[in-house]
């Protein structure tokens, strides 16, 4: 059995160490290899990682452009020598030494018959990895089409995939990528199963220099970073809607159908603006999550 941990790094020098730490302490019988990607690191990340290449398999990506996090974990993704699964890796983390087997005992289960994803929940932790009492998902996320373009609260560092997921995702060739972990939810809801496990595979942690965090940041400053994200991806998810739409008319529920062609609609139709504020609750139980989509639909941002 072959796994390859896809890791895309920048500026990681922080916490790199810890986290190949734990992926080399992974209690599963297979070959791991750190399939990693330097999107434009100006600290000493890349010295770091090759300092493990002697206690874990590290391969080198093409680093040569930053492409952002989205598209650098795509290419990842896309350019990944063969295997039977496939885990997303974020340089902050912590994995649990069970992660890996956790997740390829639920996967072993389809084999390769068709498209499979597995994720899990993950806790909360201060950059010193003391819990901060919490978890990622409070409440089992729902795994639908409309869920994910509402909230997309499924995490990508937790999530490992089978083979035929890898393979379906490349032969797809989406142009239109929000984030790899949103992505990579959609086509696997669209075409295969979901598993999801509630118990955390891993430490999550929080700290400032995460690329959401708003840790240590006022109101103020939160609704500027928000709104500042708003504008620089304006229409980009009603654009993968679309593109969902147009590759998986024939898989996907009348429902999920129904909620894309809508936010294709929104910006035009009064009644497709009005349905889709009044049914995103339906999708999502975190009020904020809900009040950020209605905000930029109302805007015509979304």
């Amino acid at each position: 059995m072959k796994i390859i941990i896809l890791l895309s790094v920048y500026n990681g020098a922080g916490f790199i160490d810890q986290q190949l730490d734990s992926i080399r302490k992974q209690d599963i019988e297979a070959e791991i290899a750190v399939y990693v990607r330097d999107d434009g690191s100006i600290d000493n990340t890349r010295e770091i990682v090759n300092a493990w290449a002697d206690r874990l398999q590290v391969i080198w990506a093409d680093s040569s452009r930053n492409l952002g996090a989205a598209q650098s974990f795509m290419y990842l993704l896309c350019t990944a020598p063969e295997a039977d699964y496939y885990a997303y890796c974020d340089q902050d983390d912590y994995w649990y030494p069970d992660k890996l087997s956790r997740a390829v005992r639920q996967l072993e289960k389809y084999g390769q018959s068709m498209p499979v994803l597995y994720f899990a929940n993950s806790r909360l932790v201060d950059r010193d990895l003391e819990p901060l009492n919490a978890t990622a998902s409070p409440a089992e996320p729902i795994i639908s089409i409309g869920a994910q373009l509402v909230c997309g609260n499924c995490q990508g560092s937790t999530m490992v995939m089978n083979r035929r997921l890898c393979r379906l995702l490349i032969e797809k060739d989406i142009k239109q990528i929000v984030m790899h972990d949103l992505t990579t939810m959609l086509y696997a809801v669209a075409f295969g199963t979901v598993i999801y496990e509630k118990e955390p595979s891993m430490d999550y942690r929080q700290h400032e220099g995460n690329v959401e965090s708003t840790l240590k940041k006022g109101l103020a400053s939160r609704f500027r970073q928000t709104y500042r994200r708003w504008i620089k991806n304006r229409g980009i998810m009603s654009k993968q809607a679309e593109e969902l739409v147009e590759k998986c008319e024939e898989e996907i529920s009348s429902e999920d159908a129904e909620f894309c062609n809508k936010v294709r609609q929104y910006k035009s139709s009064i009644a497709a603006k009005v349905y889709l504020l009044k049914i995103a609750p339906r999708y999502c139980i975190h009020k904020a999550a809900v009040r950020s989509f209605r905000i930029r639909v109302l805007c015509n941002l979304y």
